[in-house]
Parts: C-alpha cells; sequence; structure tokens
C-alpha cells in the first residue's frame, strides 16, 4: 500500500478502505479517486503486479495512471476527504495547509 509523504492528511480508515476494496474482488490494484480524478500513488498493488510493473518502468514507463490502465483496478471513493489530496512541499505550503484546516475546524 502507497500513500505520497507530501499529503499529510490521510483519512483515518484509508487503510481499511482501501483493503476492503481488494477484498471485494478479483482487483489486481485499488486505486483512490477524489470524485473528480484517480490519485495513482494512493495505491494498493498485489504482488502479482510486480512483473508488469518491472516491464513497464523497464520501457520508460514513468506515469503511474498510464500503467493502471494495463491491469485490473478498482476505485476506492475518497470524495469526503478532499483534504487527504492535499500535497504540502515547502515550509510555505505547510503553513497555508496548517490554517486552511484549523480554519475549517474552528
Amino acid at each position: 500500500m502507497s500513500a505520497p509523504c507530501d499529503s499529510p492528511l490521510l483519512a483515518s480508515d484509508y487503510a481499511e478502505r482501501m483493503q476492503e476494496a481488494a477484498n471485494s474482488g478479483q482487483w489486481d490494484a485499488v486505486v483512490a479517486h477524489d470524485g473528480k480524478r484517480l490519485q495513482p500513488v494512493f495505491l494498493l498493488v498485489s504482488r502479482r503486479l510486480q512483473q508488469s510493473l518491472g516491464d513497464f518502468l523497464a520501457k520508460g514507463g514513468r506515469k503511474i495512471d498510464l500503467w493502471l490502465e494495463e491491469v485490473s483496478h478498482q476505485r476506492v471513493d475518497f470524495s469526503d476527504h478532499p483534504d487527504m489530496f492535499l500535497n504540502v512541499n515547502t515550509p510555505e505550503e505547510l503553513e497555508e495547509m496548517e490554517e486552511r484546516v484549523m480554519g475549517d475546524s474552528r
């Protein structure tokens, strides 16, 4: 299972929901969806895909969403957690995110 380290507001039930989706069908991967688009770095992948991913990378592939088009996957709806997908890369972005989140909770 993966989640980017620069998205600090991961839903508390992220792992549970991803695992539940993985267990609900014959999927090789489950991927978060924000209600508008896939969030392909929020991902749970079966070990069965190791060769497929290796081949994709060996051919120069780098966009995970393109690789996901090649494999059986299920979307997991996280539209109820839009802040989960905020990306923080600088101290200024972290401060802005904290102000936004704290402002929303007041």
